[in-house]
């Protein structure tokens, strides 16, 4: 039963460490995150992920800017192409990435 529980279509899965795969999805939205926060950061990296597949996959990542955290919702859609959906603020590196609500206007980057 956990097994399918993990795979559900909707189901958001538990956080783990972020891989390479999640770093690359991460990178493509920076832009629109140091738009989005008026804050151009040296350090952008992902630290955990927890995923939930819909109609293409909604990554919700800690991501560590230097001494505070993000967590950011991205949707990436069948074709792959990747959209910043949401922006969480002043996270610390304690909290758990969970699963949030869309909290942007349309913020698309295709590459």
């Amino acid at each position: 039963i956990l097994a399918l529980q993990l795979m559900m279509p909707g189901g958001t899965r538990k956080a783990e460490a972020a891989t390479a795969q999640h770093q690359e999805v991460v990178d493509k939205v920076r832009a629109d995150v140091e738009a989005k926060t008026g804050k151009t950061y040296s350090t952008f990296t992902a630290v955990k992920t927890a995923t939930q597949t819909v109609a293409g996959i909604n990554y919700f990542v800690d991501v560590d800017v230097g001494g505070e955290h993000l967590h950011l919702r991205i949707y990436q859609a069948l074709d792959q192409s990747v959209t910043l959906a949401g922006v969480l603020e002043g996270k610390s590196a304690d909290e758990e990435v969970q699963y949030f609500a869309p909290n942007l206007e349309s913020v698309q980057d295709s590459k």
